[in-house]
């Protein structure tokens, strides 16, 4: 019998368009006095949105596909061409504007601050934002070695510290479509409930060591031939065309090693979602 090839084109769905998306979460939020904290959560938008004006990228902000406040936080979406553009000049502008903006929340209160976490990531996210890649957005910005990086460093010195997935540090990184170099960023396993993955650590004005912070764990490397053998043999068992990955002129700055080992991706996975607490 000839399979009806209409059932299966009914069953196949489109991926919805790649976007490039920045999440922020406040470092400490529930510890500021109540009495703070609804204008802490209203001044986060309005300091994305000034320090894009000022890096000469309003038009993210004005034409980004999806934008929503977390209470703590933020989260907003463009296009995946544009992804470059958050990671430079966007994060070094927002620690600026953090900085500046100190003087203003330390006058309402000496033991007031705003400090923010963020994190990037790219994948196929519809207009409503709802997707695995979203979820994997919010794991990296709740991990362990990103939140680290404040806890550690000096409040007077350190504003932001950003996480990239894997994905951006390969695209935007390693791809040189920014001038940061991939020596800026450390390499570190994340584990957050039933997510595992790497991100790259990057703080525009470090005050800490990234590669010596206490309690993270170091990115382990992998043979590059081994991990193409393991992708190749995913595809084949889900009958899907492999997608191959030249792997032979990698360099690892983090493990010391290149021209064969690349930095353990992992699988990422997720089975709880995001349900827009940090």
């Amino acid at each position: 019998m000839v399979p009806d090839a209409s059932l299966n084109a009914r069953r196949t769905k489109q991926l919805p368009p790649y976007r490039a998306v920045f999440a922020v979460d406040t470092k400490d939020f529930s510890n500021s006095p109540s009495a703070h904290q609804e204008q802490l959560s209203q001044d986060i938008p309005k300091l994305l949105q000034r320090a894009l004006e000022q890096c000469g990228l309003s038009r993210l902000w004005d034409t980004s596909v999806f934008g929503t406040s977390t209470g703590d936080g933020y989260y907003f979406g463009v296009d995946a061409t544009d992804a470059p553009f958050l990671v430079d000049p966007f994060l070094t502008e927002l620690n600026d504007v953090l900085e500046e903006h100190d003087e203003k929340v330390r006058a309402i209160d000496r033991n007031l601050r705003l400090r923010l976490r963020a994190s990037i990531h790219l994948g196929p996210i519809p207009d409503s934002g709802l997707s695995t890649a979203m979820n994997e957005t919010h794991r990296l910005l709740d991990s362990a070695p990103v939140r680290k990086v404040l806890d550690q460093s000096d409040p007077d010195v350190t504003w932001l510290a950003a996480i990239l997935s894997q994905r951006v540090f390969t695209d935007v990184i390693q791809g040189d479509y920014v001038k940061q170099r991939a020596s800026r960023f450390a390499a570190k396993a994340v584990k957050v409930k039933n997510f595992e993955d790497v991100g790259y650590l990057y703080t525009p004005t470090a005050s800490v060591n990234p590669q010596l912070l206490d309690g993270v764990e170091e990115a382990e490397p992998v043979d590059a031939k081994q991990l193409q053998e393991d992708q190749q043999r995913a595809a084949e068992q889900a009958q899907q065309p492999a997608v191959t990955v030249n792997y032979n002129n990698v360099h690892n700055s983090f493990s010391g090693s290149s021209g064969g080992s690349v930095l353990q991706i992992g699988q990422a996975r997720d089975i709880n979602g995001f349900n827009g607490q940090s």
